[in-house]
């Protein structure tokens, strides 16, 4: 199945359905997840628990060659009860990345360029 290209108008970044492994801690509360969507801005995942918005957390988040540890701000917690088959995960928690390093964001950019290529000539990324 093809990975989609979102682009809404406020959206500054272009961001690709990508499954990457993503870890978010808050003091010693750590979650290791994963994204259903990644930018240069931020990711979207899943979480047991419900994060208030504007609520900052560390986050590490897994590109194939490269790990981005950064700070993120809950933007939008979800709880979502249907239909996402998540049931052990019913929060889609929606994070800005507040502190990139210059080289992390080139990393993502990178990897959402790539991704794109790959999903508009029909071919999985390895």
């Amino acid at each position: 199945m093809p990975r989609a290209l979102h682009n809404a108008d406020r959206r500054r970044y272009p961001r690709v359905d990508e499954t990457l492994r993503l870890k978010v801690r808050r003091g010693g509360e750590r979650v290791a997840t994963e994204t259903v969507n990644v930018s240069c801005g931020g990711a979207l995942c899943w979480l047991d628990h419900r994060l208030r918005p504007m609520t900052k957390v560390a986050v590490a988040l897994a590109l194939p060659k490269r790990l981005i540890e950064c700070t993120g701000v809950v933007i939008r917690c979800d709880l979502v009860k249907h239909g996402a088959g998540r049931a052990a995960r019913p929060y889609r928690v929606a994070l800005f990345f507040l502190d990139l390093a210059r080289e992390d964001h080139r990393a993502i950019a990178e990897f959402v360029l790539a991704s794109m290529l790959t999903s508009a000539r029909g071919r999985r990324r390895p």
